[in-house]
Order: C-alpha cells, then structure tokens, then sequence
C-alpha cells in the first residue's frame, strides 16, 4: 500500500462508506489508523468464533 501512486504526504487514499449506498471519496487516512481500524474487526472476528457478544 504504501508505494500505491495515489497515496500522498504520508497517507492513504480510501473510498469509504459512510452507509450503504452512500460513498465517501478520496479520504486521507494515515498508516496508523488502517492498523487500528484493522486490529478492530480482527477483535471482533476473534470474539464472535468464540461465541462471546459483541456490541
């Protein structure tokens, strides 16, 4: 991702989804919070295989 020719000044370019059917584009998002935003849903993926409830 980081040799991507669209990223910029150290971040990432995303097109994201604020509903469904409702996009967001060229959304500047840094290193840092793709690794968050990623160690969440591994968290909850991790939760729900061991059947625990997830809010």
């Amino acid at each position: 991702m980081r040799h991507d020719k669209k990223n910029a000044e150290g971040s990432f370019r995303f097109t994201l989804l604020h509903r469904i059917g409702e996009a967001v584009v060229d959304q500047r998002i840094t290193p840092a919070q793709v690794k968050e935003a990623l160690e969440h849903y591994h968290d909850l993926v991790r939760h729900r295989a061991q059947g625990e409830e997830v809010p």
